[in-house]
């Protein structure tokens, strides 16, 4: 599997389409299999960045810093683990 980072700009508000062509190195080859994982990521918020992370059983944490001179909020973050969101912040 490889990953391959799109353009943003090319992706347009509402509809868009995304094109594939899969080959196969022989034409009387009968099995074939096409897998496809589009994420989307909003940009990141101005000044937050991940200061420290501690995994310890239960009690783990994500600390938070806002490196920049202005305020910043925290709505609408959703920390991901492995398996998906694992919290509402």
């Amino acid at each position: 599997m490889s990953e391959f980072k799109l353009d943003p700009g090319l992706l347009f508000q509402g509809t868009n389409l995304l094109a594939v062509e899969v080959h196969q190195c022989k034409s009387t080859s009968s099995d074939i299999v096409f897998g496809l994982r589009l994420r989307l990521a909003p940009p990141p918020k101005p000044g937050l960045v991940i200061n420290e992370i501690a995994a310890a059983g239960q009690d783990g944490f994500i600390e938070v810093c806002n490196a920049s001179s202005a305020p910043a909020s925290f709505e609408g973050l959703l920390p991901f683990g492995h398996g998906g969101p694992v919290a509402q912040i």
